[in-house]
């Protein structure tokens, strides 16, 4: 860490770029995982969310003893990306044999355009406002990135009138 190289900023030549852009994927899961792993603890189901994180844990042990020797911080962060993925699966089976509830693939397409259109056009002011300042580009795309979602999402009617009316009642 106190390489020359490394202090004067060149932080590309470790790797460490590389290692942020395959943990971003283990985001995408960590996020879901919490939302189920939630979801147990109000069930009273924390035995098994403790189980499902102990399985992930032996995975992600085992598996890095034997991808780290050979493909480094690399491998160790593909490891833990699919052991995110397997504490998903598996919270998302025990709330599911639980709760008995479905995804309604309609309404998680109708997200999924919805946060695409949000992210062209988040994606489409940064190419505008490269040349501004990081703060102003916060303060502009951020609530420009919110607008596009929540209009995105009445037009695709992702927001039911059914949802409106619950939310006008509380």
């Amino acid at each position: 860490m106190s390489d020359a190289q490394y202090v004067s900023g060149n932080t590309y030549a470790f790797g460490s770029d590389v290692a942020i852009r395959i943990l971003m994927f283990a985001m995408v899961f960590s996020f879901l995982n919490s939302l189920f792993g939630f979801t147990l603890v109000v069930l009273n189901r924390q035995m098994k969310l403790m189980w499902i994180n102990l399985a992930a844990l032996a995975f992600n042990l085992l598996v890095n003893l034997m991808v780290i020797p050979l493909w480094g911080f690399r491998g160790a962060a593909t490891i833990t990306v699919i052991s995110e993925f397997l504490i998903l699966i598996m919270a998302y089976t025990s709330v599911h044999r639980a709760l008995q509830f479905h995804i309604s693939s309609t309404g998680f397409f109708k997200i999924l355009i919805s946060s695409l259109m949000m992210g062209a056009a988040v994606y489409g002011g940064f190419v505008w406002l490269k040349d501004v300042s990081y703060l102003v580009q916060l303060a502009i795309l951020v609530p420009l990135g919110i607008v596009v979602y929540i209009l995105a999402m009445f037009k695709t009617n992702a927001i039911t009138p059914e949802m409106m009316a619950l939310l006008k009642k509380r």
